[in-house]
């Protein structure tokens, strides 16, 4: 009976010294955990407020008024600080225009990291603009993908290829526009099939200079195999190996000194958007392609627009410059202008990003600083710029959309879930829509 009555103590004070052990462990950093931090003794601490956001970044200077156009003042849309320049992103929206009466295509580059990997925001894109102005295809793949299994438009699976990029072999001279070259180790094959009953209708192989004279691929349409003779010519050469809807594609080289850079999937009209997305990339990374590199790609094909989209991986806690991205920015774009001469260039702003404050997430403070010195990169280049932050809601969107019921973003609080690609995707091309519609009705006669 003695021992019984101190059994609810025992009990008690197992409980009060477990939850003291609890109060030192920030349950909230565990990623699958959704468990709100036990602290026993905040009642006797002085903790501090939650540190605020800087105050909000002005989105435009002022109504600025242009020699063509008056710019827009509503903080979401598109602003053009190339309107006066024969890139402006409102020679974009002319083709668009004349893409609606039948006039052959229109090609649009998204460069960017991890955001735009896999292809969810960028598919989700896609679909927009094809549904508005047709075409049928996923436009340019690389032979090999760490994501191959992510893709919604297209089956996609390889093997045995030897990947030269970025990171293991930073100084290849031979690095495409996906950050990307491959050759065959042995035997190396890839299989591209389209999903949800498509076909493609025209596809297209780029490679390097091989150094054997007459490269050949084995190239499997619907299960007909056939060798094809490529290309040979350039540093980056082009050659239609599907010119008829098919259903399977199996790519095979067993040359290991042909580069191989990627396919294109397309039709002969509508409009097209290619994927250069590249995991922990700032930008510095896609300016190790060389000039020559990119003009010849683009003498091929033929880039209306180019998307500018990095910044999540150069936020810093705590800074307010970031003065090495800007310069290194600066660079990139420069190299681009040279590159693709007359082609507008649309820089994105970085997505909010969350950050753990004393167990609770927040918008990560640098993020508004880091969205002001893109703006600013995007007006001493006189390109245009889209402020993403603020348009998916700015402060604390993130963590409301990794915390919701829908589960728009990971846990990470910095990437986004299918449907939040999804709405950032319907946003991005509402925005940009809104955008032509303001230029076409502010022209200044």
């Amino acid at each position: 009976m003695k021992d019984k009555l101190f059994t609810p103590f025992i009990i008690l004070g197992t409980v009060i010294v477990l939850l003291l052990c609890l109060s030192f462990v920030n349950l909230s950093s565990f990623k699958y955990l959704k468990i709100k931090n036990v602290d026993l003794l905040a009642d006797l601490k002085n903790t501090p407020a939650p540190r605020p956001l800087p105050p909000p970044i002005v989105v435009v200077d002022s109504v600025t008024v242009n020699a063509n156009y008056i710019q827009p003042t509503e903080p979401t849309m598109v602003i053009d600080y190339g309107v006066d320049s024969s890139a402006s992103i409102t020679h974009f929206f002319t083709k668009l225009d004349a893409l609606k009466l039948g006039n052959k295509k229109i090609r649009i580059a998204y460069f960017g990291d991890s955001f735009i990997e896999g292809d969810y925001v960028t598919d989700e894109l896609r679909k927009k603009f094809q549904a508005t102005y047709g075409g049928n295809g996923i436009g340019f793949m690389p032979m090999q993908s760490i994501v191959e299994g992510e893709y919604n438009y297209i089956n996609f699976k390889s093997n045995n290829w030897i990947d030269k990029n970025f990171v293991n072999s930073p100084t290849h001279p031979l690095l495409g526009l996906t950050g990307h070259v491959f050759y065959a180790n042995g035997t190396a094959t890839t299989n591209f099939a389209p999903k949800k009953g498509n076909s493609f209708n025209i596809v297209k192989l780029y490679t390097g200079k091989s150094t054997n004279n007459n490269p050949l691929l084995v190239v499997g349409k619907d299960n007909i195999s056939e060798t094809t003779s490529l290309s040979n010519n350039n540093v980056v050469n082009e050659t239609v190996i599907s010119s008829n809807p098919i259903h399977d594609l199996k790519l095979t080289s067993s040359d290991s000194q042909l580069p191989i850079f990627g396919i294109s999937v397309e039709d002969a009209s509508g409009i097209y958007l290619d994927n250069f997305g590249f995991r922990g990339n700032t930008g510095v990374l896609t300016n190790r392609i060389s000039a020559d590199i990119m003009k010849q790609f683009n003498a091929y094909l033929n880039y209306d627009l180019i998307i500018v989209h990095y910044g999540l991986n150069a936020v810093a806690h705590g800074n307010q410059k970031f003065s090495w991205f800007e310069n290194a920015q600066n660079k990139l774009i420069q190299k681009i202008k040279n590159a693709f001469p007359n082609t507008p260039i649309l820089l994105v702003s970085t997505s909010d990003i969350g950050y753990n404050q004393d167990g609770t997430w927040i918008t990560e403070p640098a993020v508004p600083y880091m969205v002001s010195t893109q703006r600013a990169i995007a007006k001493n280049n006189k390109i245009a710029f889209w402020d993403l932050y603020s348009s998916m809601g700015g402060e604390n969107t993130i963590v409301r959309w990794a915390q919701s019921d829908s589960k728009m973003a990971a846990l990470d609080y910095m990437h986004l879930s299918a449907s939040g690609a999804r709405k950032v995707a319907n946003i991005f091309y509402d925005k940009l829509m809104e955008t032509k519609t303001h230029y076409e009705k502010n022209k200044i006669k």
